[in-house]
């Protein structure tokens, strides 16, 4: 297939889990948003909720609000339009008829631009090239996050160091038993102190191997394993995430990184993983 205009870029991704965003945005975002570069210009599409934080921070041009686009394609309807067809509706404003994109770009995505004749084609490398020789200023921020990760590698040290072993293979540390949960907190609150953000920090007691090995096999119940974990924008425009768990249930959260609560589709929440769009509370609410 070949690209009218090979200079147009565009990404749909969250910068926090995706490194062409990040680097071509500078800005870091949980939910996904729009980049698009054309003549090189860059021009990102946030929601309402970042839209002046993405002023501030992040390394753009210009800057839409999803919002209004959305209500560009609702019309009188009164069903909030899926995230593909408000995207296919800003490129065609835009007069965007090809572009280039990632090769983890979402095939629905890729689906209906191709319906509204906008053509994608993905980059068979990297989509940033000039990513993989860092700059002097990355050099640099490299070398900082490794000196703050040492700091709350340092303070787990300190504290298991300062604990005392009790029976029943417990650990004393500061007047109450020594955790996961606890070490973990000590670790993170010293990474932020540091100027880091703590993300994804793993913390594992147990006992050694070879205690393990002594004792005879028995039967362990797991609890539930996520199974998908997504982001639905519902009809009042706000964001419920979704934990669906292999049990059946699914635990809906507010906000990405606190626990949820367990819900048992039924009444309250209808569909599953696998469906495009849910419904929680009442209103449809789309991934």
């Amino acid at each position: 297939m070949k690209i009218r205009n090979p200079k147009n870029r565009l990404i749909v991704a969250a910068s926090e889990t995706d490194p062409d965003m990040l680097y071509a945005t500078k800005f870091w975002a949980p939910d996904p948003f729009i980049f698009l570069q054309r003549n090189g210009k860059r021009t990102l599409v946030l929601s309402d909720l970042e839209i002046d934080r993405g002023r501030k921070q992040a390394d753009a041009d210009e800057f839409v609000m999803f919002s209004e686009l959305e209500r560009e394609v609702q019309g009188k309807s009164k069903k909030a339009p899926p995230y593909e067809k408000v995207l296919a509706h800003f490129l065609k404003k835009r007069g965007v008829r090809s572009a280039i994109v990632p090769a983890n770009f979402p095939l629905g995505y890729a689906e209906e631009l191709g319906a509204n004749k906008i053509r994608v084609r993905a980059t068979n490398g990297l989509f940033w090239p000039e990513r993989e020789a860092k700059s002097d200023k990355e050099v640099e921020m490299m070398g900082q996050a490794l000196r703050i990760t040492e700091k709350g590698l340092k303070r787990a040290i300190e504290v298991l160091k300062a604990s005392r072993s009790r029976p029943g293979k417990r650990l004393r540390w500061n007047g109450k038993t020594l955790t996961s949960e606890v070490l973990r907190a000590e670790i993170d609150s010293t990474i932020l102190r540091a100027g880091g953000i703590p993300m994804g920090t793993i913390v594992a007691g147990g006992e050694p191997p070879e205690e393990n090995a002594a004792k005879p096999a028995t039967t362990v119940q797991l609890p539930p394993a996520i199974t998908a974990s997504k982001t639905y924008r519902c009809a009042d425009n706000s964001l419920v995430y979704i934990d669906w768990m292999s049990d059946g249930t699914a635990r809906v959260k507010k906000t990405r990184d606190e626990v949820g609560t367990p819900v048992t589709p039924g009444a309250e929440l209808k569909g599953d993983a696998k469906a495009a769009s849910v419904s929680y509370n009442g209103q449809s609410c789309k991934a």
